[in-house]
């Protein structure tokens, strides 16, 4: 969802980008960009940072709507996209196994990191620019220190089959990683040490992979979606 103009954002498989009003359901406009799956949208300021699965990054001017130029690092698919405002650098997860480190400004390649033994599916910045944490098909959730640079901080192995997406809770104190393994957890944010497990057994979870999380600042307010197609919606409190 764009703040700026309340517009949604859909990246359509092999259609491009569309912009739809959600209170008229009506679609704005749209704009073709490649002929490759679209795996993430990233909105900051007045860029619009697209993934995609042939390796191309797009970066949109999200107020023209217009292409500004596309970034070709790997032939293998961009899958996550997060910026950090503090360094002025983003960061991009691709299926080659590693994270590239972008310039904001320049759009110019600045580090390769080999992350992972297998594609990188989710890359997140730490709410103050610290820390990149980032996970994916090997089910280790990694961090890294941003101004060492990207020093390796803290590995482990957190769940049984891929991490498929993590995100932080809204007083940045936990991070929520969603996982293949059918499970949501939630971890301390600074140590990686495991708060909680919430899984079908003892939750009435999910019953297959699940894809996404976000975790609102509203009593309740974690919601994780799932190959099963539905949208389950959790009362967690802030507290461990």
């Amino acid at each position: 969802m764009d703040d700026q103009t309340g517009l949604l954002w859909v990246g359509q498989n092999f259609n491009g980008i569309h912009r739809i009003d959600p209170q008229s359901k009506i679609e704005q406009d749209s704009i073709q960009l490649t002929a490759s799956p679209i795996f993430d949208i990233c909105l900051f300021e007045n860029l619009a940072l697209v993934a995609h699965g042939d390796g191309t990054v797009t970066i949109l001017d999200r107020e023209l709507f217009q292409v500004r130029k596309h970034l070709k690092a790997s032939n293998a698919s961009a899958r996550s996209i997060d910026v950090n405002p503090f360094s002025q650098e983003f960061a991009v997860g691709y299926s080659d196994n590693t994270i590239k480190i972008f310039d904001l400004n320049t759009l110019s390649l600045k580090f390769i990191i080999a992350a992972h033994t297998q594609s990188v599916f989710t890359v997140r910045y730490s709410p103050d620019g610290r820390w990149l944490h980032s996970g994916g098909r090997d089910a280790h959730l990694k961090t890294w220190a941003v101004a060492d640079p990207y020093r390796l901080h803290q590995d482990v192995v957190a769940h049984l089959f891929a991490i498929n997406h993590l995100t932080y809770s809204p007083n940045h104190q936990k991070i929520i990683t969603a996982s293949m393994d059918k499970t949501l957890k939630i971890w301390d944010a600074a140590s990686l040490r495991l708060l909680k497990v919430l899984d079908w057994a003892r939750f009435a979870g999910h019953r297959t992979s699940i894809n996404r999380a976000l975790w609102l600042p509203v009593e309740a307010g974690l919601i994780s979606a799932s190959d099963d197609r539905l949208l389950s919606v959790w009362k967690v409190t802030e507290q461990p």
